[in-house]
């Protein structure tokens, strides 16, 4: 049963030789400068490499010799090699450049010139010293470099037509005009990541996921079982027959019937000249009629209604009209129609419906009306998981937003119904884990590697995960699981406030 988590029979692959890639890996580990086959539109400069001569970089002791510019799919690389010989004639003619040095990598240095976005300058008799500074960790440790005055204009008037802009100390690229696509359906053949598949494995172990059963309504709720029902639920999910029941217990206070009946019978007997006169539910009304109408009602909807189109639309009316009645202050938002037509999948009584409606916009409060931003609940989780990537980000001004849509729907646009239902299955089964951001940030994770290896900018990372809607695998549920764990461990105090309060 464990492999069915674990089966990803997929090969990373790029069009460069394992030679060329094990070279730049190693000069620059980082980034990784790979050329992905599967990247199918990359609508960027074409490549250009030039030197500049007469350029000391100031190591212990400085060492001289040429400046290289290349660029490799759009992004920029500055790479210094010395000259073979460095006694050299301070000024020398293009004829008489001296021989480069090929094997020490140790008078090397190479970098991106997209991790240094900003710089210092001084000026000299005949030289110009600048200093870049990095705005992330990268493998290298770069010392200033001095140019011939000359040399120095040539560098800048270069880079200014590949789009890189020097201006009081920043370092500005101008933006492409078109985001990079991906072949997907090869880049999902293709992706794997062993060192995680082995990590579910062990964990897996750990936990003796073998020997945990799935609920059915045979388990009786109470102190003795409630435990190995949340861990079974989690874990393995449970039969559908008795699931929104079971939801309910584990989510907890539950709304009174009595309550939900009264404010039913309100709802219907609203009158317009009532809704006319009041502003507020007015326009919460006149959104909610439009998203019921084009909210999609899936299949297993649909085939566990077993009734006209209409009328599963006509519920949804009434419960998110009794939701607004309910709480005001809250109101109506856009994605709470989606989260309902998933509960909808399971249960079929209105009650039930709504009574565990609630119960999830209470444990998902911190998205739907939290007045903390949503940077500062994922990013501290990235952080923990992967400094690179929260660096990477952080220097790119790249926020969070495109994870936004993952999390207001809980995840139903992003894996198909059976693959949800059972993320939903461990997001309720222990509210106080606030499991959903873990699961969200394991998806971004899972596809960090594509996103550094090309440097991709917001509109490239939203794009692409577009193109991944309904196709996340279901082994995120362990992925996710390790996260939270890791993150419990490794964390602060302070960030564990901001994401589980």
């Amino acid at each position: 049963m464990t492999e069915k988590l674990f089966a990803t029979p997929r090969i990373r692959n790029t069009i460069q030789d394992q030679h060329q890639e094990e070279k730049n890996n190693k000069a620059y580990p980082s980034s990784k400068v790979v050329i992905q086959n599967y990247i199918i539109c990359s609508p960027r400069q074409t490549d250009k490499i030039i030197h500049i001569d007469n350029i000391t970089y100031l190591s212990n002791p400085p060492q001289q010799g040429v400046l290289l510019i290349s660029t490799i799919e759009g992004h920029t690389f500055i790479k210094f090699q010395s000259y073979l010989n460095q006694n050299i004639v301070p000024v020398i003619s293009p004829s008489q450049t001296p021989k480069l040095e090929e094997e020490n990598k140790e008078n090397e240095i190479c970098f991106c010139i997209e991790d240094t976005p900003t710089y210092k300058v001084s000026n000299e008799t005949n030289e110009i010293q600048i200093i870049f500074i990095p705005g992330r960790t990268i493998p290298v440790n770069i010392k200033p470099i001095k140019f011939k005055k000359g040399s120095f204009s040539k560098f800048c008037e270069f880079l200014k037509q590949l789009g890189i802009h020097f201006c009081n100390g920043n370092i500005s690229i101008d933006k492409r005009r078109l985001a990079i696509m991906v072949d997907i359906p090869k880049y999902l053949n293709e992706l794997c990541n062993q060192k995680q598949k082995d990590k579910r494995i062990d964990w897996c172990k750990q936990i003796q996921f073998d020997n945990i059963k799935k609920i059915n309504k045979n388990y009786q709720w109470n102190n003795e079982n409630e435990s190995i029902i949340r861990k079974g639920l989690f874990y393995k999910g449970v039969d559908n027959d008795c699931r929104c029941s079971l939801w309910s217990k584990c989510l907890g206070n539950s709304i009174d019937k009595n309550i939900f009946e009264k404010i039913k019978l309100q709802v219907n007997n609203l009158v317009d000249i009532q809704i006319q006169h009041c502003k507020i539910l007015k326009e919460e009304i006149e959104q909610i009629l439009k998203d019921v109408k084009r909210t999609t009602i899936n299949k297993s909807v649909l085939e566990y209604w077993n009734c006209p189109i209409e009328k599963i639309k006509n519920c949804i009316e009434l419960l998110m009209k009794c939701w607004i009645l309910y709480d005001l202050d809250k109101g109506y938002q856009q994605g709470m129609s989606d989260i309902l037509v998933g509960i909808m999948e399971c249960s079929m009584d209105d009650y039930e419906l709504f009574s565990i409606f609630v119960q999830l916009i209470e444990l998902m409060s911190s998205i739907f009306n939290s007045k903390i931003p949503f940077d500062c609940i994922i990013g501290p989780i990235v952080k923990t998981l992967d400094l690179e990537l929260e660096e990477y980000f952080s220097m790119k001004k790249i926020g969070y937003s495109f994870m936004y849509k993952w999390l207001i729907l809980l995840f139903r646009r992003d894996f198909v119904s059976e693959k949800c239902i059972r993320l939903w299955d461990a997001i309720i089964a222990y509210p106080k884990n606030k499991f959903h951001y873990f699961i969200a940030v394991s998806m971004l994770l899972e596809h960090r590697d594509i996103i550094l290896s090309n440097r991709l900018d917001l509109d490239d990372i939203s794009i692409f995960f577009l193109q991944l809607e309904n196709k996340f695998d279901d082994h995120l549920l362990i992925d996710a699981d390790i996260a939270l764990s890791t993150f419990k461990q490794k964390s602060s105090k302070e960030d564990q406030d901001l994401v589980f309060a």
